[in-house]
């Protein structure tokens, strides 16, 4: 799936993340921007995406040099 920026600036409530580290681990996150980054569990982050209303999905892949980033990282912005 390419990701295609948008020239607009994009106005959202939260951004869900889910994010898999090095060891295989999936961790799913809640962020409100500029107030908090709550991790969440895989119901919530999975009801979330089934019930919300999403306005735009970003697929992230991992820097080959950054250990940091994870090997499988999904945001979504409601």
């Amino acid at each position: 799936m390419r990701y295609v920026p948008s020239p607009a600036s994009l106005q959202y409530r939260y951004l869900y993340r889910a994010r898999a580290d090095a060891s295989g681990i999936m961790r799913y996150h809640r962020i409100k921007p500029g107030y908090s980054n709550d991790r969440i569990s895989r119901t919530a982050f999975t009801k979330a995406y089934n019930e919300s209303q999403i306005i735009a999905i970003r697929p992230l892949r991992r820097a080959e040099n950054d250990l940091h980033t994870g090997y499988f990282e999904f945001e979504f912005y409601v």
